[in-house]
């Protein structure tokens, strides 16, 4: 067995965890779906993107790293996690200590800067006794 430093992030040590010996394999973040997919249109986006939104904004709930990798870099974030949207197309992240994370798909408009919100979705958490 080998000792291996298990990492919260990059500056803080957590534990250290046992392994076989062997090669190790690299960390992948999983897919979104179980599966790479493209959209192409706006239909397909607003059909299927709301309940994306809501797995990945659930994972960033009790994933801190997730959560900041949303935060800077939503784009990048869901292409690593198999979700490719066409370049006219804009995820924005928001998130901050008055409203709840929201994720907002916006499609931008050739050669101008207007933008048309084409879905959003937040996570809407409630505790019941």
């Amino acid at each position: 067995m080998v000792l291996l430093p298990f990492r919260k992030n990059e500056k803080e040590l957590t534990a250290l965890i046992t392994t076989k010996k062997g090669s190790l394999v690299p960390y992948e973040q999983p897919l979104l779906i179980g599966e790479v997919r493209t959209f192409t249109t706006r239909a397909e986006i607003k059909e299927h993107l709301p309940d994306i939104c809501g797995k990945a904004l659930a994972r960033a709930w009790y994933d801190d790293h997730y959560y900041n990798r949303l935060k800077n870099d939503v784009h990048q974030t869901f292409e690593d996690g198999g979700i490719i949207l066409p370049s006219e197309y804009q995820l924005v992240f928001e998130h901050n200590s008055n409203t709840r994370a929201s994720i907002t798909i916006f499609e931008k408009t050739a050669n101008t800067s207007f933008k048309i919100r084409v879905c959003s979705l937040s996570l809407t958490m409630i505790a019941k006794r």
